[in-house]
């Protein structure tokens, strides 16, 4: 395993790594996994021996999708409400949850059809004016401009875009889109990058209009190439697991003039991909080892991150502190999911710790 960090469960005899998939072979799309990847890794766990069906009761299960495992409980009876639910309602900020539920996302989509067409992936970045309230007051008339050059994009070149968005803010607010996309190479499609957008956003000061379009777009092939799994692509537009985590979370902040109009509208989406996930039942002895070496793989793979501890009380009450570096733990409740490189190598490999633990057992 090159390149690899590695760390060794006593307890299972599995190789915790850092599993990632690399583009090799001119091909770049080899770094994703496949359907029939994920079924092979599932036919590990179906039937494990020494279980039979009397052994595994339907409540825990654990799913595999091309950049995660996860292990999750049977969902309650129709009509009762799982724990924790809250009813939807309006989007005015982005929290810890929001990172999570698009990191899991991000993790379980199958990326092959992007690269069908054989082109590079790129991360192309969709600016506004200085005078960016001019031309979008709230979230929706920003959304209406994503939307909006997706459909120039399909009129011009017959055919759909493809990829994931993610929009952010700078610190005055403004709002900035980014785009993980294959689209076609060239000057050409960078001229009428810039002109659509300027087109689109149409700042009605001729000046801030021809600004705009000499620098409100960019289009960044090396990044691109670097997303070589959906671990990687996941880390880029999360920053989970990244040295820098929480250095820029101001861009996730919506403008407080958003905030006032309503609802600031979804974060993220995705074009042209689905979901792939693949689930398999366990036991309740097998998911509590599962959910224990998945906890050592995330711990032994993730970056420490500083943070303020108590240290107790001085002399006149006040609470002292001191800044720590630690990891981030997972699975601490034994459900959770963890973002890999191959979902389906994770997925092998654990069925074998499983085998091997039944095979101890017997």
């Amino acid at each position: 395993m090159n390149n690899e960090r590695e760390a060794f469960d006593e307890q299972s005899g599995l190789v915790i790594s850092d599993i990632t998939g690399e583009a090799g072979n001119g091909v770049f799309d080899e770094g994703f996994v496949s359907e029939g990847d994920l079924a092979q890794a599932i036919d590990g766990f179906t039937p494990l021996p020494g279980r039979t069906r009397k052994d595994i009761l339907p409540r825990f299960s654990i799913e595999l999708s091309p950049g995660t495992v996860r292990l999750t409980k049977k969902a309650p009876t129709k009509g009762q409400p799982r724990d924790g639910y809250k009813p939807r309602s309006i989007i005015v900020e982005w929290s810890r949850k929001s990172r999570a539920a698009m990191t899991l996302r991000l993790g379980t989509l199958d990326y092959r059809p992007l690269f069908l067409r054989g082109r590079l992936p790129a991360m192309i970045t969709l600016t506004y004016p200085g005078d960016w309230l001019t031309v979008a007051p709230d979230a929706a008339t920003a959304q209406r401009h994503l939307n909006a050059l997706r459909k120039r994009y399909e009129y011009q070149f017959g055919e759909p875009l493809i990829g994931l968005w993610k929009r952010e803010h700078q610190r005055s607010g403004s709002p900035h889109f980014h785009l993980f996309a294959a689209p076609p190479s060239g000057r050409s499609f960078a001229i009428w990058l810039s002109k659509a957008w300027a087109d689109i956003v149409a700042h009605p000061d001729p000046n801030e209009r021809a600004k705009h379009e000499r620098a409100g777009t960019g289009i960044d092939y090396a990044t691109g190439i670097r997303a070589s799994d959906p671990r990687r692509v996941a880390t880029y537009f999360s920053k989970h697991n990244s040295a820098n985590f929480g250095v820029k979370e101001y861009q996730n902040r919506p403008p407080q003039q958003w905030i006032d109009a309503g609802s600031v509208g979804r974060f993220w989406g995705y074009w042209g991909i689905k979901p792939l996930v693949l689930t398999v039942e366990i036991s309740d002895n097998d998911a509590l080892f599962v959910a224990r070496v998945l906890r050592r793989w995330s711990k032994a793979n993730s970056q420490s991150r500083s943070r303020l501890v108590p240290r107790g009380a001085k002399s006149n009450g006040e609470m002292k502190f001191r800044r720590v570096s630690r990891r981030r733990g997972r699975f601490l409740n034994g459900l959770g999911f963890a973002i890999v490189g191959d979902g389906s190598a994770m997925g092998e490999a654990l069925a074998r710790a499983l085998r091997s633990r039944i095979s101890d057992e017997r």
